[in-house]
């Protein structure tokens, strides 16, 4: 749990996490197809910040097997 937290708050001193919630107050994961088929909207892009946001926390979705992140402060 503790590295849980380090890792989040590591990614909240990187990227400004409120602008990426949508009107429910949760941030999404994009979606992981099955056999490895991708969605159209993956490719990687480092050229935007939200681009590189989406990327990271995809990454730490992966990591911590979580869906998103709801604005009381857990995974879903």
């Amino acid at each position: 749990m503790r590295e849980f937290k380090a890792d989040w708050e590591r990614l909240k001193g990187e990227f400004a996490v409120e602008k990426y919630r949508n009107a429910r107050g949760v941030i999404r994961r994009r979606r992981v197809e099955e056999r490895n088929f991708r969605a159209s909207d993956w490719k990687f892009s480092w050229r935007r910040e939200a681009e590189r946001f989406q990327l990271v926390f995809d990454a730490f979705c992966h990591r911590w097997d979580c869906m998103g992140w709801k604005g009381t402060g857990r995974c879903c």
